[in-house]
């Protein structure tokens, strides 16, 4: 499979492409539904085209999957060169950005549908932002999202995470986004979401993962307890006359607390809604992970794809179990000419990375349902 390198040029702000590579040694690329996956590739020092990838920026090898380099290390491991190329997703360009006001204005605020409030946030943040922020592409939706999701929030953002903003939308609402390069080489963001392929519809095509009908080749579960589950949100005011409010509901030994600052929110009516936020980023307290068998393999992005919400089989503690769950993050490994793919269903925010946002985040940005 053919890799195709771009480098970005600052002046035509065009992605100039400048190597394409096929006998790397491993190559392996997680797509993620809402957040932002990563990838790594491995090739020997002699590659016909090393040397011409040190500068590059962008990868893309199929339609719809393109990434942002972010690392490449050359080493020697018993007189062996090689040269491993790190990176993320290219919407992982969300990450260079915060939400900032338009001059004169305290927040940046829609109504509006969260999928079109994600489309507006990456047209104002990235695509159409002024001239010393703007990273050049279209962003666009699916269209049906329009009819399928009904409910209208308000988002007031100031200084926060673009990504993380963006991320907290896709996870409420069942979202995924995705930037691919176009046949013109011209970065393009699409907002959409999966397809229902669960064993309980009749729409779609099924897709049931399960030893039985050898569709897969592992699976772990778990199942993490002990999460934080209540929540003591406090607004503006000082000592005892300060605005209080209390997500969640647990109890006695089942009970664990936490506070969350929030007095950058003068109306004490939505303070819920900022714990109701903070309570998601503590992500699924059940994680399924699996690998597809290669007779699945074969069906990937033709029968499921990352996103869709299947039926999945198997038996936890002896005891055999049904669900329906949504795969939120596919990964590709590319090894001697063979492709596995596995397969998470469920948010994992139990990761360093995430425990750390949690403690440091610092965002004053604010999603009110309607």
């Amino acid at each position: 499979m053919d890799v195709f390198f771009f480098k970005y040029d600052d002046v035509s702000k065009k992605l100039i492409p400048c190597a394409v590579v096929d006998d790397y040694t491993s190559f392996v690329y997680t797509r993620s539904y809402s957040g932002i996956g990563a990838w790594q590739m491995v090739l020997p020092l002699e590659s016909n085209n090393a040397s011409q990838i040190l500068d590059a920026d962008v990868i893309a090898f199929r339609l719809f999957v393109a990434g942002l380099i972010t690392k490449i290390t050359k080493s020697v491991t018993d007189g062996n060169e090689t040269l491993t190329i790190k990176g993320v997703e290219l919407k992982g360009l969300v990450k260079h950005r915060i939400v900032i006001p338009p001059d004169g204005t305290a927040y940046v605020t829609y109504k509006q549908k969260p999928h079109q409030i994600i489309h507006s946030l990456l047209h104002s943040q990235l695509t159409e932002a002024d001239e010393q922020r703007i990273i050049p592409g279209t962003v666009g939706y699916v269209s049906s999202l329009d009819d399928t999701i009904r409910q209208v929030l308000t988002y007031k953002g100031r200084y926060s995470s673009l990504e993380e903003d963006v991320s907290a939308l896709c996870e409420e609402y069942a979202l995924g986004y995705y930037t691919y390069l176009d046949n013109k080489n011209e970065m393009f963001w699409t907002i959409f979401q999966g397809k229902d392929r669960t064993n309980k519809q009749s729409a779609n095509p099924k897709m049931v993962f399960s030893y039985e009908n050898d569709t897969l080749d592992s699976s772990s579960l778990e199942s993490t307890r002990n999460n934080t589950n209540y929540l003591v949100v406090a607004g503006q005011g000082e000592g005892a006359d300060r605005a209080i409010a209390i997500v969640g509901n647990s109890t006695g030994f089942r009970r664990v607390e936490g506070f969350v600052d929030a007095r950058d929110i003068s109306d004490d009516s939505l303070l819920p809604e900022r714990g109701a936020a903070k309570l998601a980023e503590y992500g699924d307290s059940v994680l399924f992970t699996a690998r597809a068998s290669q007779n699945v393999t074969e069906k990937y992005e033709s029968e499921f794809d990352l996103g869709d919400l299947c039926t999945v089989i198997d038996t936890y503690g002896g005891v055999s179990f049904e669900v329906d769950a949504r795969i939120t993050e596919i990964t590709e490994c590319y090894e001697d000419g063979a492709l596995t793919l596995d397969l998470t269903f469920g948010y994992d925010k139990t990761g360093l990375s995430d425990v750390i946002n949690r403690k440091m985040q610092n965002t004053q940005s604010l999603i009110n349902k309607e």
